[in-house]
């Protein structure tokens, strides 16, 4: 029997191995639907060589466990709006197969040559009878043009007598029609043409997964709340990770009383409410308002007299946004609620080791009227008494003087000093002069109407004081590479390991561990958290980089070039506070690789251990081993 104990030591040892790592929910396995361009409604779609069509995709009920998989190169057309019934511990899964690039989620409508003359203008019909491909629908609402060189058209007006230049255009309901001004058919000028609709690409589920998809010119990337078909108080379990969203709004949203457009369009939006959101490993990029928003909470909808039911909750708890990279959208962070409850508002909001690179300096920003609110975080007004939100640990990158850090509506600003953290950050800024903050010009205190630089920021504020501040000096080529990654690649890597080769100190983790070979040397200097320079080691405008236009994608950019400060080497960049950290620096094992290799140990300890059991429970059954 000794031989038996021995052996059942054995399984207990390899069981209680295992059992003293972390236990992770894994989701029962459902239904895998598969979905391609040329998929069939005749197919069911359980099989990657029977997909079924995108419009079928959107009828199937989607039930906890079951996953639909889109094929990695096509290209779908119109909004997808799954009906999902996911829940935490079983979610729904939206994702990728086969090889090749992300599949493709448009809006858009692809226009050719049946334009028609129309006076001064050409008009196209946009309505689902129209000459087009694409989406095939009735959307009329035209956020931007695109040529087949990337090159935007944005100048959307309220009507003909608001276009003036060539290319200026307006959009009539009635007719379901685009008018855009020029003397000559714009097929033979500028010829096909796409056009970004109005509408949200995704719009999400609770109890959800997102990933793998690479989401274009839609009114909205990815939605909830009012802009969905879900209750807005279920925006709960969902977590986005490894897609690419871009090209995004520009839409008229509402007109004034004196007949102004007001245009919008945002990343991922969370309207009204969210819960145990994540947020990751993303590409968010020339998205015309912000990349990713929080809004709503309205007050009591004057309809229901009597009734204290609101509009929406307008609370958000446990909300993560990390790890993503966020590039020439007009803001990267938004905070919007109007509910003026104990409890409402932000109750739980992290914004961390993220990559965000010119806010302010894309297209939407070029469109707008209002380009003051560029910045990385946008407050466009909080009246929730208490807030818990922190920005921590990011790289926020600006070359020119226009976009800010923080935009904040002036009576936002008391809440946000008492309940949001920021700290931790590394941040680069033309030159001392760059603000750090702006405030609004309505409200009252000493925050109305301000424009103050990172060390006032920190004085007056009490914020980002172990941030780091760099000012961008110098022959700086390889932020000019970066940039240019940033407005054009989907390579998350590429993107951030120009952004390291610059001489930024860079927060986020890679995919594919790019940097592993990379030594912190020579790239870096530890000086004062406060005073950063580039190039000079006395405070002065000089040390700053002169602007060189670009053009990529048809749009021209300020790029950081040529000019040298005499005092820097050339070998030396950017002078940065801090170094790459070393799980990025280094390739050596993490505690997630020791974790698996012990589970993987483990395992095959089990599995020897049952095997044995199982052959010496025989032999003692048929009186080989003695007693």
């Amino acid at each position: 029997m000794k031989h038996v104990r021995a052996v059942g030591a054995a399984v207990i040892a390899a069981l209680l191995t295992l059992l003293s790592f972390p236990v992770y929910t894994v989701s029962a396995t459902g239904a895998v639907y598969y979905v391609a361009a040329d998929g069939s409604d005749a197919n069911t779609g359980l099989s990657s060589e029977q997909p079924i069509s995108f419009y079928k995709a959107n009828n199937i009920t989607l039930n906890s466990g079951d996953k639909m998989l889109f094929k990695r190169g096509d290209t779908f057309y119109g909004i997808f709006e799954p009906l999902a019934k996911g829940t935490n511990v079983n979610r729904v899964e939206i994702g990728a197969y086969g090889t090749g690039a992300k599949p493709i989620f448009s809006n858009a409508k692809i226009i050719g040559c049946a334009w028609t003359k129309a006076g001064a203008f050409y008009k196209f019909d946009l309505s689902k009878n129209g000459n087009y491909t694409g989406a095939k629908n009735d959307d009329w609402n035209v956020g931007f043009l695109e040529d087949s060189n990337g090159k935007k058209y944005y100048s959307l007006k309220a009507s003909a007598a608001d276009c003036i230049a060539q290319y200026d255009y307006y959009c009539s309901e009635d007719e379901k029609a685009i008018y855009i001004k020029t003397a000559v058919d714009p097929y033979r000028e500028l010829g096909p043409l796409t056009l970004a609709m109005s509408g949200a690409v995704v719009k999400m589920s609770p109890g959800m997964n997102i990933h793998d998809l690479h989401i274009r010119y839609g009114g909205y990337g990815m939605c909830w709340g009012n802009r969905s078909r879900v209750p807005r108080d279920t925006c709960k379990d969902v977590r986005v990770y490894d897609c690419v969203i871009e090209d995004i709004g520009g839409c008229e949203l509402y007109r004034q009383d004196d007949g102004s457009i007001v245009r919008a369009g945002n990343g991922i939006e969370l309207y009204d409410a969210g819960s145990n959101v994540t947020i990751e490993n993303n590409i968010f990029r020339n998205i015309y308002d912000v990349a990713f928003t929080v809004q709503g909470g309205r007050e009591d909808d004057p309809n229901t007299s009597g009734n204290e039911e609101k509009i929406s909750p307008g609370i958000w708890k446990n909300v993560i946004v990390q790890n993503n990279i966020f590039a020439y959208n007009t803001q990267a962070l938004e905070i919007w609620c109007s509910s003026k409850d104990a409890g409402d508002g932000v109750q739980g909001l992290d914004f961390k080791n993220n990559l965000c690179i010119k806010q302010g300096e894309g297209w939407g920003t070029l469109a707008r009227p209002e380009k003051q609110q560029a910045t990385d975080v946008l407050v466009y007004g909080y009246s929730p008494p208490t807030w818990d939100m922190s920005v921590t640990n990011n790289t926020l990158y600006h070359s020119t003087y226009e976009a800010t850090l923080y935009f904040i509506h002036t009576i936002s600003i008391e809440t946000f000093l008492a309940g949001v953290k920021a700290d931790h950050n590394h941040i680069y800024q033309r030159n001392y002069n760059t603000h750090a903050l702006r405030t609004t010009a309505s409200g009252i205190g000493e925050f109305r109407n301000i424009q103050i630089n990172f060390s006032a920021w920190q004085e007056k504020a009490n914020k980002d004081l172990n941030s780091t501040w760099t000012i961008i000096g110098g022959k700086l080529d390889q932020c000019a590479a970066m940039e240019k990654l940033a407005l054009t690649s989907i390579d998350f890597d590429a993107i951030a390991q120009a952004a390291y080769d610059a001489g930024l100190t860079v927060t986020l983790t890679f995919h594919k561990n790019t940097v592993a070979d990379k030594k912190t040397t020579a790239k870096s200097t530890t000086t004062s958290a406060k005073t950063v320079t580039v190039g000079s080691t006395v405070p002065s405008d000089e040390a700053e980089v002169k602007p060189t236009d670009i053009s990529v994608d048809g749009i021209t950019m300020e790029t950081t070039t040529e000019t040298t400060v005499a005092t820097q080497s050339a070998s030396n960049a950017i002078t940065t506070v801090s170094s790459l950290p070393e799980h990025l620096a280094q390739a050596e094992p993490t505690d997630a690789d020791l974790m698996w290799w012990l589970i993987g140990i483990g395992t095959i300890v089990l599995i020897v251990g049952v095997l044995i059991a199982v052959i010496v429970l025989k032999k003692c059954k048929n009186g080989v081993v003695s007693k």
